[in-house]
């Protein structure tokens, strides 16, 4: 999913959603009718969700510990934290897609199925690539008995901290193929942490279009605020995101660059960039695992290790 986004400071910026759910300039909501929250409430509380888990995610980060041999008890526990803080954020992104399915609802009376249908699937089809993403993790985590294992690059002054699903493969467990692949990858939290927070962005813009499409009457324009910007909960993740090191696993080297960027206080949402060009982990990284044991599984297939 593609969006560019530039803002006068983290303070300033918010999906294009909220805009368009500020400016519905005489447009009817039905939200009664379906027993749901009033749009513009219910973005809200669903955006300030998904702010606060990727909140904890960063405020595990600088806990974490590669694992290791030699690891303690208390790194192993920050180590869990941050999965559980992952897995917490995953589920609050997928309640998100669906509340924005719920906001689209709200818009059209129960007389105008057609039409709500039209506008529906033309937004599912427009976020599907980012919704199939989380979903594909979620529901395995929860159908699949799947789980998130911690996975770090490790080298003399430096790591780059990440997680992958592990299930079933074969007789053993490694990193799920159906989400994975068929090569054994993960996901850093260098980059996925920016993606995650692009794909909100660009999910809000998708949602506004929606809107816009319900009743011609909602505003898309970047109005200026009403009042002073207030740091917030996503203002302060879009800071603490912008800090984190391009330094991204192997294979997502390739991937497209997720940009969250500060120049001064303006700040930057692109996805994909070609302003700035991710590094991946220098020559000679150790690839550190933590796994934990069934009591049964006897062979494990570990993220970018081929045997």
């Amino acid at each position: 999913m593609r969006v560019a986004e530039q803002f006068a400071s983290p303070e300033a910026a918010v999906p294009r959603a909220i805009l368009a759910l500020e400016n519905l300039n005489g447009a009817a909501t039905y939200h009664e009718t379906y027993g749901a929250r009033q749009p513009l409430a219910a973005y809200r509380v669903s955006l300030s969700n998904v702010a606060s888990r990727l909140l904890v995610v960063l405020d595990e980060l600088p806990t974490t510990r590669p694992a290791g041999p030699e690891r303690g008890a208390a790194d192993a526990n920050c180590e869990q934290r941050l999965l559980e803080a992952t897995d917490h954020l995953l589920d609050a992104l997928m309640e998100h897609m669906d509340d924005c399915g719920s906001i689209i609802r709200s818009m059209f009376p129960t007389s105008d199925e057609a039409r709500h249908r039209t506008v529906y699937s033309k937004y599912k089809r427009s976020v599907e690539p980012y919704r199939k993403h989380i979903g594909a993790i979620v529901n395995y985590i929860k159908h699949n008995q799947g789980r998130l294992r911690s996975v770090n690059f490790a080298w003399l002054g430096g790591s780059i901290p990440g997680y992958y699903v592990e299930g079933p493969i074969g007789s053993g467990v490694g990193p799920a193929q159906a989400i994975h692949g068929e090569e054994p990858t993960a996901f850093s939290f260098n980059r996925d942490v920016p993606f995650h927070i692009c794909s909100l962005f660009a999910v809000g813009d998708r949602l506004a279009a929606a809107l816009r499409s319900a009743d011609s009457r909602i505003d898309l324009g970047h109005a200026a605020p009403a009042t002073e910007p207030m740091p917030s909960d996503l203002s302060t993740a879009l800071r603490r995101a912008s800090a984190l090191p391009r330094v991204f696993f192997p294979d997502e080297v390739k991937k497209p660059m997720p940009l969250i960027q500060l120049n001064g206080d303006a700040l930057t949402i692109e996805l994909p960039s070609s302003a700035v060009k991710p590094s991946g982990p220098p020559l000679g990284s150790k690839v550190l695992i933590s796994a934990r044991g069934d009591g049964v599984t006897r062979s494990f297939k570990l993220p970018y290790l081929r045997r």
